[in-house]
């Protein structure tokens, strides 16, 4: 049996209850049912009368109102559970339970969703000053590197390109130059390749720039390949010495005496030297 049947049942067996009382107070009340449950008047406005015609005592007259009320209160609970058909009072608290413990799980799931977002936001900043930590790191190295790298080139040149030209006994015999001077002007031609001083037809940086080589396909020794490259140079004539032959009225220098200097092609040194200073 459903649960509101079995309390409906209950309800009426107390209301049936209620009606013996009546009757050992003095019998059955008439007028069950009048409206508002309150106990029916006769006419004229007297107090209702039980089956022998006596009017009903105070008690009989509570007891039928208190009736009245019961009855009243059935047809009420009588229209409110049949709107739940056959849903037992477990079900219901059932229901309920399951409906809290789904907010009270929605609820954690939204704050830990919140929570993880934070620390998710918390990793990718840190994650991002850590990068940015290593790449300032990697830019520190990496220039360090180049530092050392230009040092290395630089005395690596002093010790084969430079050593060249001081040693150059063609600088010496027939140049007008001094040897750094004449580096200047021509040690953008040089390159240090395979650990040997190697002479170039054009400067560092030109287009279509080639070694040059003898007849062997080898390249020239350095003292050649900078004769080479005065020979094709415009300015040679004032670069070279002049070679006087001895005689009457030749004026060769007394030995030891400084030689009269000769105007050397000032452009070219001062393009060299503007190279060698932005190096």
């Amino acid at each position: 049996m459903p649960w509101y049947l079995k309390l409906l049942a209950d309800a009426r067996i107390m209301d049936a209850a209620g009606d013996e009382g009546g009757e050992a107070g003095g019998g059955a009340v008439s007028g069950e049912g009048a409206p508002g449950g309150e106990a029916p008047a006769n006419e004229g406005g007297e107090a209702p009368a039980n089956e022998g015609g006596e009017k009903l005592s105070d008690r009989e007259a509570k007891l039928l109102k208190e009736t009245m009320q019961r009855k009243e209160r059935i047809r009420e609970l009588e229209a409110q559970v049949q709107a739940f058909g056959d849903v037992t009072p477990d079900q219901i608290k059932s229901l309920l339970e399951a409906e809290a413990a789904r907010k009270a799980e929605e609820a954690n799931r939204e704050k830990a969703d919140l929570e993880a977002r934070g620390e998710f936001d918390r990793l990718k900043e840190m994650m991002a000053n850590e990068h940015q930590l290593a790449l300032s790191a990697k830019d520190q190295e990496l220039n360090e590197l180049r530092e050392i790298n230009a040092s290395l080139v630089k005395n690596l040149e002093e010790m084969t390109v430079g050593a060249d030209f001081g040693n150059s006994k063609f600088i010496a015999d027939e140049l007008l130059l001094t040897p750094s001077k004449a580096r200047v002007v021509y040690g953008q031609h040089f390159d240090v390749k395979d650990g040997k001083v190697v002479g170039y037809d054009k400067p560092a940086g030109a287009k279509d720039r080639t070694v040059l080589v003898g007849g062997d396909g080898k390249p020239l020794s350095f003292d050649d390949a900078l004769r080479k490259i005065v020979a094709a140079d415009p300015d040679r004539d004032s670069l070279i010495r002049a070679k006087a032959k001895p005689g009457a009225g030749s004026a060769q220098p007394e030995a030891g005496a400084p030689e009269k200097p000769v105007a050397a092609g000032v452009g070219r040194i001062s393009v060299g030297l503007a190279s060698l200073s932005s190096d």
